[in-house]
């Protein structure tokens, strides 16, 4: 176990397996959620200045619009289904057995809702932040850099 400094009014400072696969976990939501938020401004802006410009022209649209397009929604799809897979993984890691069931049919049933699937990582992601973090870990960007030492 590692010692690590700790907030106050923090539980322990002591970096457990479970700490470990929490933050990996949250490694790897927060990707899909940068790679959720990453396709939605990239449909937009292709979507916007691509019909725009060729509009104006009274032209039909381009024909690269439609492949930019459908190049950012597998991208959103792929956050979506890897965003899935760590908030199973990390609610099953953060939760009570009882709980798992309900927060994994909240989480299935939410990713397929646009605005929604993104609420509800968020919310996971900050409860995953905040228990790293009274771990007496720093959380960044990407997540928390856990130390190798036993």
């Amino acid at each position: 176990m590692v010692l690590r400094g700790v907030r106050a009014g923090s539980q322990s400072g002591v970096v457990t397996d479970e700490v470990r696969k929490i933050a990996r976990y949250h490694r790897g939501l927060n990707i899909g959620i940068l790679l959720m938020l990453l396709s939605l401004g990239l449909i937009v802006c292709v979507a916007v200045i691509g019909n725009n410009a060729d509009r104006a022209a009274g032209e039909p649209p381009s024909p690269v619009v439609l492949p930019l397009i459908a190049g950012a929604a597998l991208l959103y799809i792929a956050g979506v289904i890897g965003g899935l897979v760590d908030a199973i993984r990390l609610t099953h890691v953060m939760s009570e057995s009882s709980i798992v069931l309900v927060a994994i049919a909240v989480i299935l049933i939410m990713v397929f809702m646009p605005c929604g699937n993104i609420l509800v990582l968020l919310v996971l992601n900050h409860r995953a932040t905040t228990r790293l973090r009274d771990a007496g870990l720093r959380v960044g960007l990407l997540g928390a850099k856990v130390p190798k030492d036993a």
